[in-house]
Formats: C-alpha cells, sequence, structure tokens
C-alpha cells in the first residue's frame, strides 16, 4: 500500500452519499465526518452533484413521457365522449323528424305537405 493511501475511501464515500442530496452536502459529509481534505473533496462533489442531476433529468424527462401518454388517453377518451355526444344528438333530431312526420300523416297532411313549424305550433 502506497504511503498516505486510505482502503476505505470508498467505503466513506459510499456512506456518504446515502445520507447526501447534493455535491455541497457529500463534500461537507466527506470533510467533517472522514477527515477528507477539500481537494479530494471536490472531484468527489462534482461527480456525486453530476449523478444527481443526471437521475433527476432522467426522472422530469420520463414523468413528462407519462403525462403525455396519460393526456393522449384523456384526449381520446374526451373524443369518443364527444362522438357519442354528438350520435345521441343526431339521433334524437331523426326521431324527432320521424315523430314529426307521424304526426303529419296522423292528421292526414302528405309528408311533402308536412311543416315540423307547424305541427310544432299544433303540440303547443
Amino acid at each position: 500500500m502506497a504511503c498516505g493511501t486510505r482502503p476505505d475511501r470508498d467505503r466513506e464515500l459510499a456512506a456518504c452519499r446515502l445520507i447526501t442530496q447534493s455535491g455541497d452536502e457529500l463534500a461537507r459529509c466527506l470533510i467533517m465526518k472522514y477527515n477528507w481534505g477539500a481537494d479530494s473533496a471536490g472531484p468527489a462533489k462534482a461527480r456525486w452533484q453530476w449523478t444527481l442531476d443526471s437521475i433527476r433529468a432522467e426522472h422530469e424527462a420520463q414523468a413528462a413521457a407519462v403525462l403525455a401518454r396519460q393526456r393522449a388517453i384523456q384526449d381520446s377518451i374526451d373524443a369518443i365522449a364527444i362522438k357519442r355526444q354528438r350520435a345521441r344528438e343526431v339521433k334524437a333530431h331523426r326521431d324527432y323528424i320521424r315523430n314529426a312526420l307521424e304526426n303529419c300523416r296522423t292528421v292526414g297532411v302528405s309528408a311533402a305537405a308536412c311543416d315540423t313549424t307547424s305541427i310544432q305550433r299544433n303540440e303547443r
């Protein structure tokens, strides 16, 4: 073993990584708890912060993708609901016309001469 090396530095680094949430906290932990010098803690701090930033960026990208998929699903559901509502409205309108024509036949008016406006007036 070379003079001045400490074989437990990896273990110390791992221990501090478990309890820190930033590169600054990691450096503080290494310096205060394990007496690392600033010249040794600095590179570890930078590497840890880069790792945390990468994890955060990947998490945000995944979250954005999930939200985009959920929004697309909701948009599809909304489009189907609108389509169904329009179909119900068209059916109701057709039923209304069909009933109006039937009313015309009932009162003896031909379909060609049937005016739904006059039928509406008679229904009131």
